[in-house]
């Protein structure tokens, strides 16, 4: 079986097209689906995020499969992904300008208020933990995270708290 999901993960990350997730904007509740891992699949594959391997899950979601991403992680959860660093967060004007788009679904430390992230983190934090709650709003963090690691070049990142803010 673990085999199997490595090749799938392999196969959708060589291939052009990534398989259709099933949802549009809203993600489906994964607690106790023992199909998970397909849905994680599309889902990652969806934002262009690498698939790994995980130690399974002995949480509310029996994944097997991750997603990092420059130093990002990437786990499911009921209706939504929990996203974490402690190596690259990013610059409160990057966390703003993707709040600005999608601050409602691209939830500032998985806080269910929605601010914004200067207002959580202020101006001079970083942004290193999102909740997310839409295949667009994956998408636009994981895209949000490459533009940033194309632009660090020697930028020292400051280490984050657990709570995803500076320290």
């Amino acid at each position: 079986m673990m085999s199997s999901l490595i090749e799938a993960a392999e196969a959708v990350l060589d291939s052009e097209s990534a398989p259709e997730p099933r949802w549009r904007f809203t993600m489906i509740n994964l607690s106790g689906d023992p199909k998970c891992d397909e849905t994680i699949l599309a889902e990652l594959a969806a934002a262009g995020i690498r698939v790994v391997v995980s130690e399974h899950s002995t949480g509310e979601v029996p994944y097997n499969l991750t997603g990092v991403l420059h130093g990002w992680t990437f786990h499911r959860a009921w209706y939504y992904w929990v996203c974490k660093t402690a190596v690259l967060p990013l610059p409160m004007a990057a966390a703003m300008v993707l709040h600005e788009a999608h601050g409602k679904v691209v939830r500032v430390d998985g806080s269910c208020v929605c601010p914004a992230p200067d207002k959580h983190w202020g101006w001079n934090g970083f942004a290193g933990s999102y909740h997310v709650d839409s295949a667009e709003g994956l998408r636009a963090l994981a895209d949000a995270i490459r533009a940033h690691a194309a632009n660090v070049g020697t930028f020292v990142v400051p280490q984050i708290a657990e709570s995803g803010g500076p320290r």
